[in-house]
Formats: C-alpha cells, structure tokens, sequence
C-alpha cells in the first residue's frame, strides 16, 4: 500500500489568511509518479507561515482520526490559538493518491473547513471525492455543509441528530467506525477506511518536540496490502507517547520489546553522526503491571550519558530518528524546523538518500540553502513562502543556483534587500557605511 500526496491547499491558519496550494507533483498524474515527490522543502523568512503549514496537517490529522474529534478539549484549544483571526474559518483540501498491491491507482480529494466564529470550533463545510488523472471529478462521495447533505452521488438523508453529530467531527470517522447511514454500504466504508489511514499517514514533528514515536503505528500501516487489512490495526499503537519529556518513551508494558527494536535500527544512525556511540540501551522503569516508561542512557568507550544530556545534535537526531523511519515505510514525514541540531553535511546527505530512494515523502520547512542542493534539480522539491501569503515553487533554469537567488532576494515577491549596514540604526543609532 502507498499514499501520495499530489496537491494541499490551506487557508485560514495562523497568518495564512488567503488560499496557498502546494504542488508534490505535476496536475496530470500518472502512475509513474508514485515514485516522485519524494521531498518537499518550504523556505520563507521568519514569520511567514511556514510552521503553519505543519500546523494545518496536524489538525487535518486529529481531526479525521478521531470520531467527533471537536469536542477534544486539547483540538479545541489548538484550533482557537492557530485559526486565522480574520477569517476564523481554517480550510485544508488534500489530494492524494492511493495505491494498493494488485489494484489500479485511485485519486481522492478530501476538503475540511472549520469555523470558529462563534468561539466553538464546528466542522462548517467537509466534501469526499474520486477524481481522474486530469483532476476532473469523477464520483462526488459526499459534500456536506453544516451537517447537511448538499449533493452526493449516494441516495441517502441524515437525520436530525446526525447533522448535530457531524458538526462535532469530520464524516471519515463517522462513516468508519460510527453508525451512521452508510455504515453499512461497503463501498462507503472502504472509501471512508482510505481515507482515514491516509490521515494517519501524515506524521507531524515540531522543531525539538518531544518525539511521539509513530514508527510504531508506521510499522502496522506498511504492512496493509489491502483494505480489508485495514481492520487488523492495533490504534493503540499511535498514541504510544512520553508525558514527559524526561522520557523517551511512556506506553504499555507489551510495547517494550517494539521499543527495543527501534532503539536498535537507531544505533547505526546515530553513529553516523558520532562514530565514537558504541550502544544504546532503553532503560525501563515500570509504574505498574501494565504501563512502563523508558530512558536511554549513551554508551561510550569507558564512559555513559543519559539522553538530557547528550549533545543538541544527538537529542534532535534521536526526536528524528522515527519519522525517517516513517518515511522509509511510505509515510508522510513533516517537519517544521528540520535544519535546527542538525549538521549541514549529515542533513544534506540524509535527504540526498530520500530524494533518491525514498518510499514515501518528506515535507520540511528549512533555512538551510545547503539542503537546496540534492534537490534543486527535481520537479516540484522547493517552494519559497513570502510575507504576503504567496507560495512561490522553484523552477530549475540550467544550472541556476535557487540558493543564490533566494539570498540574493531575486525570488519573486520575496526580496529580503538586506545590507549589513542596515544594522547600524539598531546598534549605534546612525547608518554605517561600512
């Protein structure tokens, strides 16, 4: 099984006011370009959204995985902080397509809009639907609006107290694992179970945010080769997370041997970075029969560090280190901040091997140029976000350098126009020529 995202349009999030779409690959898709789009790298001056293009996947994903997933306190607090407060209506339309072993490629289109008008966050428009390769509608699943049927190629009504259900929470779910009207049609709940492992696809990571260890969940998903297998997920698995961030791991006491495995495949990668690590070991600490949480303690020739105080590098790559796992197993990776601990050498070759043999799609928001150079040359890899809410995709021109132009502020509607002796005012109080 395979996912690809081929277009995202967001709106309404942070200081994303008016509609951006970001392109993975080109508009008339073919099935060889399940293996393209592997890398994605937005670049944008400080402040001008991109941590708020991480924000919107994230929401998309809690949103359609969870059934009524508004009455969350935690999403509700999220969605009142991140959506734009002039619009007040957050929207993310994904189109991706779907490709399971044996089966012929399907591309779906799936839109979400939450209002929050009224401070309490409601889903006010939602539509699901089959395109063709040229991106023309091909089967209209459902386009709800405030709960409401508003056209659909199904023949079915929903009831007074679906309408109030649906305005708590995206239909995916509903129709999934729920009882609504479909629940029980077969096509509806395969086109409602894709969709929903496509949002649990989509792994988010926040600068040095603790890491929420979805290589776990990731593994089970590699493995479905049919919709059928979807039924055969342990969920439990996705919500395997620290409380806090002196652990590296905190979840139920049958998960231990998983969390060994990772630790091991983690090893060599972290060597990579200091060859000088001789092992890793998770140290568990049982808080009953059930649950247990674990730290990692670094081991040296002669000498061992726990992880709180290990090197920045080191603690990033640890953070990291499960969703490349992820994106090696078809997932979605995105990652706000990706260059921050990192070495330039050791980020520009890890991505250089995603770009080339990667099996599923890293989106990362950067400052890095030197991550502009493994990438320059592949179709749809750079996007430049500006101020005034204008995503502008890099397009190679011969050996045109995209790092240079960026720097020297020749990318359209980006111009940074920055001189060193700009800094003389704030520093000295007159200008300084020099």
């Amino acid at each position: 099984m395979r996912f690809l995202l081929i277009s995202t349009k967001i709106s309404g999030i942070k200081n994303i006011a008016e509609e951006i779409t970001i392109q993975f690959v080109n508009k008339l898709f073919r099935d060889s370009m399940l293996d393209s789009g592997h890398i994605k790298a937005i670049y944008g001056p400080n402040g001008s959204g991109k941590s708020g293009i991480c924000h919107a996947y994230d929401l998309y994903r809690q949103i359609v995985a969870q059934e009524s997933a508004l009455k969350n306190p935690l999403i509700v607090a999220s969605l009142r902080k991140l959506v734009n407060k002039k619009t007040k209506t957050f929207s993310i339309e994904n189109t991706f397509a779907c490709s399971f072993e044996g089966e012929e490629t399907v591309l779906y289109s799936h839109r979400l809009c939450v209002s929050v008008a009224s401070n309490i966050p409601l889903v006010a428009e939602e539509s699901l639907q089959c395109i063709d390769k040229r991106g023309n509608k091909r089967y209209l699943f459902f386009h709800l609006k405030d709960g409401k049927v508003i056209d659909t190629d199904y023949d079915f009504a929903l009831s007074s107290s679906d309408t109030a259900f649906l305005r708590y929470g995206s239909c995916i779910p509903y129709l999934r694992i729920g009882n609504g009207p479909l629940r029980k049609n077969g096509k509806a709940n395969r086109i409602a179970s894709v969709v929903y492992l496509f949002a649990l696809s989509l792994y988010v990571k926040y600068g040095s945010q603790v890491d929420t260890h979805p290589a776990f969940f990731a593994k089970e998903v590699a493995d479905i080769q049919s919709v059928k297998d979807i039924a055969t997920l342990d969920s439990s698995m996705l919500f395997g997370a620290p409380s806090d961030e002196a652990y590296y791991w905190s979840g139920p006491v049958s998960e231990e041997g998983e969390v060994r495995a990772v630790v091991r495949r983690m090893v060599p990668f972290l060597q990579t970075i200091n060859d000088a690590i001789l092992d890793v070991e998770p140290e568990f600490r049982r808080e009953d029969e059930k649950h247990s949480h674990a730290l990692l303690r670094f081991l040296y020739d002669g000498y061992s560090v726990d992880f709180e105080f290990e090197s920045t590098g080191i603690q990033k790559a640890v953070r990291m280190f499960d969703l490349f796992m992820c994106a090696s197993r078809g997932g979605i990776a995105i990652i706000d901040e990706i260059d921050a601990g990192l070495h330039d050498v050791f980020l520009t070759k890890l991505i250089e091997f995603f770009a080339l043999y990667g099996e599923g799609q890293i989106i990362m928001t950067t400052h890095n140029v030197q991550l502009m150079k493994p990438i320059k040359s592949l179709p749809k890899s750079i996007d430049f976000l500006t101020y005034d809410n204008m995503l502008v995709p890099w397009l190679q021109k011969g050996s045109a350098s995209p790092s240079k132009a960026y720097l020297q502020g020749s990318i359209a509607h980006l111009p940074f126009n920055l001189k060193p002796a700009d800094f003389g005012p704030i520093f000295y109080g007159e200008a300084n020529d020099d």
